[in-house]
């Protein structure tokens, strides 16, 4: 029906149409290892976080496997615990200094400065230098970015 193909039409626009072989082969390929490349990533990020949470120049860290996130208990029902509490952690430094965190970020030897969350690397993200560039010092401020 007129109706089906309407619709049919307005989801391929949204999810695009189908993939091409090789990159349908290495999704097919990677997903049987997907499960233990998350369970890896979401430990490392449960010992970092452990490690930098009582760092004397780390003022917080912001992640749902610590017991000081005011949602923690609602992660551990909500998370597989097998796997972890994913892989993300908000670190907040004991600085507001521009220069000082751009002299941290060119000392980083793992990680990669960049705002993209889809990659393969480790990356660090300073959201005043990227995706919250364009507030102005006061919203930063209210926002505590500094």
């Amino acid at each position: 029906s007129e109706a089906f193909i309407s619709k049919f039409f307005n989801t391929i626009k949204v999810l695009g149409g189908t993939l091409n072989g090789i990159d349908a082969y290495l999704i097919e390929r990677g997903m049987s290892t997907l499960h233990l490349r998350v369970k890896q990533q979401c430990l490392v990020a449960q010992s970092l976080a452990e490690m930098l949470h009582n760092h004397p120049k780390v003022k917080e860290v912001v992640y749902p496997g610590l017991p000081s996130h005011p949602d923690h208990e609602i992660a551990k029902r909500q998370m597989n615990s097998d796997i972890g509490y994913g892989s993300i952690i908000c670190v907040r430094f004991n600085w507001a200094d521009l220069e000082r965190s751009r002299k941290f970020a060119a000392g980083l030897r793992v990680a990669e400065c960049a705002i993209s969350l889809g990659g393969l690397h480790t990356i660090a993200c300073f959201p005043f230098e990227s995706t919250h560039a364009a507030l102005s010092e006061s919203d930063r401020e209210s926002l505590d970015m500094g």
